[in-house]
């Protein structure tokens, strides 16, 4: 077996298809990246881009790696250290891959330590063997577990093996526990002094200094490895760790990216606000590319629908609700995992976002999953992701917990922007005043933005009709998003659990509502259909020859 050198990456790993390895890893506080062996290639290069070169860990199926993962391990292997938990000694025989290390399955948590350069861990959870392989068809979620409480990382003792020492904890969002939980964890143990890194890099200003534990003098740290401009086979060379932070990110975890938050609501039911919402992710999912991570969050907490609309089973993934007792991180599915619960219509018709969908049924109340579910939710998707949808409930005369504590402080405080969707009747008018009341009442309306919905075929929206609308709301809306047409063909497709952001029924909307929002080039109309640029959106022009008669 050939050793691999290893690169000066992150606390960051890529553990794919062995679940019970990944929490293990977790509970000793490394920032764990899954990913699912079909789609490991693009899973972990997006990851890379974030939290810079990292270790890979993949637990192979009978039979080896597939042809198209095994290729990308080869040429990542000397760059990172890559482990394949081979399922069998026959597997082993027949299909190690050079320059890896290949082990056979179940293997214990101090093997995977030694290999990464750790410090072992040298007591009982050390040498406990775990069966890393699950299949990867969807399994029924099991009940909410309590949030487990920080463990206690054992002193390295002085004639310890060299070797990186063990990740410093992180502080946790933690989130109200449930009224009855199903058990309460033991009482954690004294923290002692966090280990000093044999690879030290300096602190950011946001966090306390470690207190070095008693250990031999550090080697000096590698040179940094210089910048190229070429991205291809070695990225995971190519790209330095980003060590930027958010002050309203979790201590601890990598923050590079902008978040833009957008919320979609509308006074009354029926005006396409969840069809446009899951438009929106996969629109800025296609377009912003692999690289980017677009989260999709079902808000409509009581009536959330979005799994039937994309085919998902009941249990396949998890939902907010488990906010109430594990990490955001554990129910923020990837769109492989969410492709993967589709079945053939996820092959097929794959989408490219991240998904948290609304509680299960009998579980949409504010007892059993609170505001601060959503509210720690959002704060830890702060720098995660480029952008951030959410589908709300119809907004109703009285403001719920959710309007109240997550969705307008999120308009008002941390600049998310608002799209209020109505159609021609008078109650969605008025529900369109009540939700731009209730968001810009105390602020200001530079984003907010109305939609006029589900236009018939023969409705015609003249510059006419669209300077009235913008005079009514004056003041409470600057933008004016655009509209929707009615169309069978579309109704078709959104039936049959396809979503296509590039239908002319509402392609021009949902592309100018991201270009409002994300001031992204890329979601720029062309020439030949857009019309005179002005801070206040497409004007009706525009979609009076789009949408009008025809």
């Amino acid at each position: 077996m050939t050793a691999t050198a290893l690169a000066p990456v992150s606390h960051a790993l890529g553990v794919v298809d062995a679940p019970q390895l990944a929490d293990a890893l977790r509970d000793l506080n490394f920032d764990v990246v899954d990913a699912a062996v079909e789609t490991l290639e693009p899973e972990l290069m997006s990851a890379a881009t974030s939290r810079g070169p990292f270790r890979v860990l993949v637990a192979a199926p009978l039979g080896g790696i597939p042809e198209h993962p095994a290729a990308f391990l080869a040429r990542i292997v000397s760059q990172v250290t890559v482990v394949v938990l081979h399922a069998t000694d026959d597997d082993l025989a027949a299909h190690s891959l050079p320059g890896a290390h290949n082990l056979v399955r179940p293997v214990t948590l101090d093997q995977v330590l030694a290999i990464l350069g750790y410090q072992q861990l040298g007591d009982a959870r050390g040498a406990v063997p775990l069966d890393a392989y699950v299949p990867p068809e969807p399994v029924a979620m099991p009940l909410p577990m309590a949030l487990p409480q920080p463990r206690a990382l054992p002193t390295p003792a002085p004639a310890a093996a060299p070797g990186f020492a063990l990740p410093a904890p992180a502080p946790e969002l933690v989130t109200a526990p449930p009224a009855a939980p199903t058990f309460a964890p033991p009482a954690p143990a004294p923290t002692p002094s966090a280990p000093v890194s044999a690879h030290p890099s300096p602190a950011p200003a946001s966090e306390p200094p470690a207190v070095p534990a008693p250990a031999p003098a550090p080697a000096p740290a590698p040179a940094p490895a210089p910048v190229r401009e070429d991205i291809g086979d070695d990225l995971f060379t190519s790209i330095p760790p980003v060590v930027t932070r958010s002050p309203m990110h979790p201590a601890g975890a990598e923050v590079p990216r902008e978040t833009r938050t957008i919320i979609v609501s509308a006074g009354k039911g029926g005006v396409t606000k969840t069809t446009l919402s899951l438009l929106l992710a996969a629109l800025a999912s296609e377009v912003l590319g692999t690289d980017a991570r677009v989260l999709y969050i079902d808000g409509n907490r009581g009536q959330g629908d979005t799994q039937v609309l994309l085919k998902v089973p009941a249990g396949a993934i998890p939902t907010v609700h488990d906010m109430a007792h594990t990490r955001p991180a554990d129910v923020v599915s990837t769109p492989s995992q969410v492709n993967a619960a589709r079945g053939i219509l996820g092959k097929h018709r794959p989408i490219g976002f991240h998904y948290v969908p609304a509680p299960p049924r009998g579980y949409g109340g504010a007892d059993r999953t609170p505001a601060s579910s959503y509210r720690a939710l959002l704060d830890w998707a702060q720098g995660r992701f480029d952008v951030v949808v959410i589908d709300t409930q119809m907004l109703e005369d009285s403001l719920t917990d959710l309007e109240r504590d997550v969705w307008i402080p999120e308009y008002q405080r941390r600049g998310a922007w608002l799209v209020a969707l109505t159609d021609e009747s008078r109650m969605g008018f008025k529900g369109l005043e009540r939700i731009l009341d209730a968001y810009t009442h105390g602020s200001d309306s530079s984003r907010a933005v109305f939609v006029n919905a589900l236009l018939a075929p023969e409705t015609e929206f003249t510059d006419e009709i669209e300077h009235q609308w913008r005079a009514a709301l004056a003041g409470r809306a600057d933008h004016f998003g655009g509209t929707t047409a009615e169309d069978p063909s579309f109704e078709g497709l959104l039936n049959a659990g396809a979503f296509d952001p590039h239908h002319p029924a509402v392609y021009a909307t949902v592309a100018n509502l991201l270009h409002l929002a994300t001031g992204r080039d890329e979601f720029e109309l062309p020439d030949d259909t857009e019309t005179d640029d002005d801070s206040s959106g497409a004007r009706g022009g525009l979609f009076r020859k789009l949408f009008g008669r025809r």
